[in-house]
């Protein structure tokens, strides 16, 4: 069991707020099945991570966005 990869989040997505430690959360869920929205205020830094995972064989997208803009 310990050599198989855990797979918890196979048909999931999730929503990983901050690019920057938000990164180690958001490539772990990818790992593990999940499909992954990167949104950060800094969309080049959303846009690396996203597509890293991607690069990793992963799904992910990224949003550039501020959670604390009301207008969201």
């Amino acid at each position: 069991m310990a050599n198989q990869p855990l797979c918890r989040l196979d048909g999931k997505t999730a929503m990983i707020t901050g690019a920057g430690i938000g990164e180690a959360t958001a490539r772990l869920f990818a790992q593990q099945g999940a499909s992954v929205v990167v949104f950060d205020r800094d969309g080049s830094g959303a846009e690396n991570v996203a597509a890293a995972i991607g690069a990793s064989d992963g799904r992910a997208i990224f949003v550039a966005g501020d959670v604390w803009d009301l207008r969201w």
